[in-house]
């Protein structure tokens, strides 16, 4: 068992068996567009892509632009039957593709 996080961290192995990240999605879009400026914008992106939980708070309190959409697909559509993906909300499912 395994991780820990912090708001702007990328999440750390402690162990072997499981790494898992529990983050605002606001935070992760951030830190993409931070690493995309500084040129390790892939590293980010295949770190996210290899947990094995990944746990997003305040998924879509705001609208998303589209390179910040295509972001998020491309993490979610990369652990699609390789790792689980958390969404956590206080919208309306229903709403989410307005």
């Amino acid at each position: 068992t395994i991780f820990v996080s912090h708001e702007n961290a990328l999440p750390f192995r402690l162990s072997t068996f499981s790494v898992f990240a529990n983050l605002r999605l606001p935070d992760l879009l951030n830190e993409l567009a931070v690493a995309r400026g500084e040129g390790v914008y892939q590293k980010v992106m295949k770190q996210y892509k290899k947990l094995s939980l990944l746990i997003l708070d305040e998924w879509l309190l705001r609208p998303l632009r589209e390179p910040q959409a295509m972001d998020v697909l491309e993490i979610v559509e990369a652990r699609h039957q390789t790792g689980s993906t958390i969404f956590c909300s206080q919208l309306d499912p229903r709403g989410w593709h307005e």
